[in-house]
C-alpha cells in the first residue's frame, strides 16, 4: 500500500509556483510541549479539515510512528484516505456518520462517534456486528452529545445490542479560556465519568482540547484532543507554527502615479511603483479580506497587497525591493509568530482566527515536509 502511495507521488511530478511547507521539527517539538502540558493525559492529535490545512497525510505520515492514542477526523472519507496513504494509527472518526458507512466498515482499528440519542437508537435496531464506538456527551456546548437527562435511556440502548462496542467517551468545552462556564462543564462532566465507568471499560476518555488543557488536574480523563496547539496556532505557550507558505513572483512591472491596480480599482498609486504579481488568490488561501491591508514578505522586507485579492493573483509592491525579479520566492504565510505576516498576525488583520486562514489552503497546493 505504501509503495503504491509512493509511485502515484512520483506520477505527480511538477514544477509548483506555490509550496506549503510543514516542518516535522516544529511538530515534534510541538508534540511534546503538549504533552507536558496535559499531564496524565495522553496526546491525541487532530487530524481533522487537512490536518488543519498542513495536509492530512503529511501531518499522519510524521506523527504515525509517536506513540499517540489514535488520530481524529471528522469523517470517514478522512479515515479513509489515511488506511490508502498505508497510516497505521487508530482512528478516531469525530463527526457523525451515517449508518451506511459504519456497517460497511471492516476496520477494526477504527472507532466512530454516537453524537446524539437518535443515532444511538437507529444503531441499537440496525447494527449486526460488532463496531467500535466513542460516547459523546453535551456537557454545555449544545453542539453535539447525548443530554445527561438521556444517559439512562442511552445506557439501556447500548446494553440492548452487544454489537455496539465503546472505547470511549467524550465531551467538549465550549470555551477553555472561560474559566467560570468551564467549570461548570467539569462538574457536570466529572460525575457522569464516575457512574458510567462503573458500567463500561472506557479505554479513553476525553473533554479537553488546546485551549482546555490547562484544566486537566480538575478533569477526569485520560486523553486529551490537540488540534491547533499542535501546529502552533492559538499562542500556546511553548509551541511554534509549523506551516509557512511559499510562492514566486510570476511577473514584474512599472506603473504610473494614478494608475490602479486589480478589480474594483481599489488601489490607486500615489507615486510611480514597481509592482509584481503571485500566483495565487482566494483560492489557493489568501484571504480576501487582506486586500490592501496584507503583506507578503520578500527577503527581509515587508511587500504590502496593492488592490484586491483576486481568485489566483495577488499583487504586491515591489517598489522598495528593485533587485527582485520574476522567479524569486517570497513568503505569503511566514512561520515565524513575530513576523507580520503570520498566521495569527494576519488573522487579526481579518478580524477572524488564525484557523479560518490556514484550513482554506486548498488541498492541492504542495506540501513540502522539511
Amino acid at each position: 500500500m505504501r509503495l503504491l502511495h509512493v509511485l502515484r507521488k512520483f506520477r505527480r511530478r511538477y514544477d509548483a509556483l506555490v509550496e506549503v511547507v510543514v516542518f516535522r521539527d516544529w511538530l515534534f517539538h510541538n508534540l511534546e510541549s503538549l504533552r507536558k502540558i496535559a499531564g496524565q493525559n495522553r496526546i491525541a492529535p487532530v487530524l481533522k479539515s487537512n490536518a488543519y490545512g498542513h495536509g492530512l497525510i503529511e501531518v499522519a505520515e510524521i506523527l504515525d510512528n509517536q506513540g499517540v492514542p489514535f488520530f481524529v477526523v471528522d469523517s470517514y472519507h478522512e479515515a479513509m484516505v489515511l488506511r490508502n496513504a498505508a497510516i497505521k494509527t487508530n482512528i478516531l472518526v469525530i463527526g457523525f456518520t451515517p449508518f451506511e458507512n459504519i456497517k460497511r466498515n471492516r476496520d477494526r482499528t477504527i472507532a466512530f462517534t454516537i453524537t446524539d440519542l437518535e443515532q444511538l437508537k437507529y444503531l441499537e435496531k440496525k447494527l449486526k456486528s460488532p463496531e467500535t464506538f466513542h460516547l459523546k456527551i453535551d456537557t454545555g456546548m449544545h453542539r453535539q452529545g447525548i443530554l445527561p437527562a438521556d444517559l439512562g435511556a442511552a445506557t439501556t440502548l447500548i446494553k440492548a445490542n452487544q454489537n455496539i462496542v465503546f472505547e470511549g467517551l467524550c465531551s467538549h468545552f465550549a470555551d477553555g479560556e472561560d474559566d467560570d462556564y468551564t467549570k461548570k462543564q467539569i462538574e457536570v462532566w466529572n460525575p457522569l465519568v464516575e457512574k458510567l465507568t462503573l458500567e463500561f471499560p472506557f479505554k479513553f476518555i476525553h473533554l479537553a482540547a488546546t485551549t482546555g488543557l490547562r484544566h486537566w488536574p480538575q478533569i477526569k480523563s485520560n486523553t486529551a484532543r490537540v488540534g491547533k496547539g499542535l501546529y502552533g496556532l492559538g499562542n500556546i505557550a511553548g509551541t511554534e507554527p509549523v506551516l509557512e507558505m511559499r510562492a514566486r513572483i510570476t511577473g514584474i512591472k512599472k506603473i504610473k502615479s494614478g494608475d490602479s491596480v486589480g478589480y474594483g480599482m481599489t488601489f490607486k498609486a500615489e507615486r510611480d511603483m514597481v509592482i509584481g504579481t503571485l500566483p495565487l488568490g482566494y483560492f489557493e488561501g489568501v484571504d480576501r479580506r487582506l486586500s490592501n491591508i496584507g503583506m507578503v514578505k520578500y527577503q527581509d522586507r515587508y511587500c504590502r497587497i496593492l488592490g484586491r485579492v483576486s481568485m489566483n493573483i495577488t499583487t504586491i509592491d515591489l517598489t522598495e525591493v528593485p533587485d527582485a525579479k520574476a522567479g524569486d520566492e517570497v513568503v505569503v504565510l511566514s512561520a515565524n509568530g513575530s513576523d507580520d505576516n503570520s498566521v495569527e498576525n494576519l488573522a487579526k488583520l481579518c478580524n477572524t482566527i488564525a484557523l479560518d486562514l490556514v484550513v482554506h489552503i486548498p488541498q492541492h497546493s504542495r506540501r513540502v515536509v522539511r
